[in-house]
């Protein structure tokens, strides 16, 4: 994933019935088009002390089948689904994909966080539940019904009430980026792997691109590429509009 410094100034492309493109970029202070992308996680914590027998209000997906697509999953349940209503997930903020590493401070996390504490940011104001941080070591399914268990257990007791650690990646982060790069090698693992290295590669070879550059300029100047303006939200992963006639015109009269 890649943005500008300063992409407030666009201008738009005609359209008539599809989505509004923007483009990418026209002018800015700074020349750079620098990468987003980070595998630093926002922190989630949900505290059921205004209503310790609440239900989640939430579907969990089960990461703990030994599946490859499962690899940086750092936990073994993730939000599948929220349910309707006014609900513990949907007044504390989760969103799908969040994941759930820790409950009541007893970690359930496949692999140690390997990202700087302080580059966390923390989602609940208030409320920030520290953790052990461990790392679950069990057969195939164990882990995810272990923690079934221990959020049944907590309830149960009823004090102290349920706290649930959650982390939120980006669109682009490994966990949830490897699912479509396994898919693009047909589930071969190793082609996979082979397959993020060379993006990765690519990305630390390729950016920062300096936009002052003539063949760039010109690919602006045609708006051959552009962003699809088509959710204010911002909850949608950022999509791409490549004209590839212009495009290769472009490098034509570059060439």
């Amino acid at each position: 994933r890649t943005q500008s410094l300063d992409s407030k100034d666009v201008s738009r492309l005609p359209t008539d019935t599809h989505p509004v493109p923007t483009l990418l970029l026209t002018t800015m202070p700074s020349p750079l088009f620098l990468s987003t992308s980070t595998e630093n996680p926002q922190r989630l914590t949900i505290d059921f002390k205004d209503d310790p027998q609440g239900s989640l209000g939430a579907q969990l997906i089960n990461c703990d089948k030994g599946e490859p697509y499962e690899m940086f999953s750092p936990g073994f349940a993730q939000i599948g689904r929220l349910l309707e209503g006014e609900t513990v997930a949907r007044k504390a903020g989760v969103k799908v994909g969040d994941v759930i590493v820790a409950v009541n401070g007893s970690g359930f996390r496949r692999f140690a966080p390997d990202y700087d504490e302080k580059a966390v940011k923390n989602l609940s104001e208030g409320s920030d539940a520290s953790n052990d941080n461990a790392v679950i070591h069990m057969g195939t399914g164990e882990a995810y019904q272990a923690l079934l268990t221990k959020i049944k257990t907590v309830k149960a007791g009823g004090s102290p009430p349920l706290v649930l650690s959650l982390e939120r990646y980006t669109w682009d982060a490994k966990v949830n980026s490897w699912p479509r790069f396994l898919e693009a090698r047909e589930g071969n693992v190793p082609e996979a792997m082979k397959l993020l290295q060379e993006h990765e590669t690519w990305k630390s070879k390729i950016l920062p691109i300096d936009l002052t550059r003539d063949g760039i300029q010109e690919i602006l100047r045609l708006k051959a590429v552009a962003e699809i303006d088509i959710d204010e939200s911002g909850d949608t992963i950022p999509t791409v509009y490549v004209n590839f006639a212009k495009l290769m015109a472009a490098n034509a009269s570059i060439s």
